[in-house]
């Protein structure tokens, strides 16, 4: 048995902001994930979790936005 739970939340201004970054920044990271695995493929290389790692250990070294989301956590979580 499946079962839900829905959640109704009332943001403010600055709430609303922290949540649009939280969701740009988990796009972006998937999106590159999903971009990079593609290639990898395409090349007849498989790609493992721990080498996924290093590539985000990189960018989140280029990136300063990225180190300061949460949401890289919630991206890995659910590999």
């Amino acid at each position: 048995m499946l079962n839900a739970i829905k959640f109704r939340i009332y943001p403010n201004a600055q709430q609303k902001e922290l949540i649009s970054k939280h969701f740009g920044c988990s796009r972006v990271v998937y999106n590159y994930f999903l971009d990079y695995r593609q290639k990898q493929y395409a090349k007849g290389v498989k790609e493992t979790y721990f080498t996924m790692q290093k590539v985000l250990t990189q960018i989140k070294r280029q990136e300063n936005t990225i180190i300061s989301m949460n949401a890289i956590l919630k991206v890995c979580k659910w590999r």
